[in-house]
């Protein structure tokens, strides 16, 4: 039967850099009431000193048996409990090049040193979708200058390489809008990129389709989705301070005189 999914398909857990284990986090959107998540732990390329130092930690997943096996088990503890439908992926995290691309619905690993064309073409040989993450400057991290470093642009930037290729942009990334994928008319999801229990108030995906992985990938690609600000309503907002010269002529630069 179709009907409104609530949906969030950009999750982190302890099995990478997140705080929360697998579990808690199935329970905390189970109670909040969603239809449908995807847990997207990190893998890292190896070329980058930012990379290493996330592999280092430990951040990043690296064992994909007991991972995939981890996720399949709570997937009927999910089911069971709250009716929420669990989408094993994995967040292919590359560094150097500078994208980050989510595989969503897909049971096997992928190499973060393949080019972005080859990720891709691995995650619909998985029959997955390829989703790009935050793939423009976001606002909330535009004071700081390192992240600004390691922005994700690759994929904007090269946007036209690959608009028959990646299935669906990023519009919206946790408290972050991004008007130029919406005005390039590009198909769209939103996501939370949730590390901590807080993110889980942000921007999320809604669906019209059923409740199934088939319908909920077709739906995706068939751009029956629309976006929604989930919000408790005990949640502060508190933009950040920027400065609107520094701001746009970061995001606009076509747009500053030189």
């Amino acid at each position: 039967m179709k009907r409104l999914l609530l949906c969030d398909f950009h999750i982190h857990t302890t099995f990478s850099d997140g705080e929360m284990k697998l579990k808690e986090v199935i329970d905390l959107y189970g109670v909040n009431g969603f239809d449908v998540i995807a847990i997207t732990d990190h893998v890292f390329d190896t070329q980058c000193s930012h990379s290493m130092e996330m592999i280092k930690k430990g951040a990043y997943v690296d064992n994909f048996d007991s991972y995939f096996g981890a996720i399949k088990k709570v997937s009927s503890y999910a089911r069971e409990k709250y009716d929420l439908l669990i989408l094993p992926g994995i967040e292919v995290t590359n560094n150097k090049v500078g994208f980050h691309i989510l595989g969503l619905d897909i049971k096997e690993t992928i190499d973060a040193n393949l080019s972005a064309k080859e990720v891709i073409e691995e995650i619909h040989h998985q029959e997955g979708l390829a989703i790009a993450c935050h793939p423009y400057y976001k606002i909330s991290e535009l004071q700081d200058r390192k992240k600004i470093e390691e922005t994700t642009l690759y994929l904007w930037e090269n946007r036209e390489r690959y608009l028959d290729l990646i299935d669906a942009w990023e519009i919206a990334n946790r408290d972050d809008l991004f008007s130029m994928v919406g005005l390039s008319k590009l198909p769209f999801l939103a996501n939370s990129d949730f590390h901590e229990k807080k993110h889980i108030y942000s921007w999320k995906t809604q669906i019209y389709t059923s409740k199934d992985p088939s319908s909920i990938k077709n739906a995706i690609k068939e751009q029956k989705v629309g976006l929604t600000l989930f919000r408790d309503e005990k949640e502060a907002l508190s933009p950040p301070h920027l400065a609107g010269e520094d701001y746009f002529s970061l995001a606009f630069p076509q747009l500053v005189a030189t």
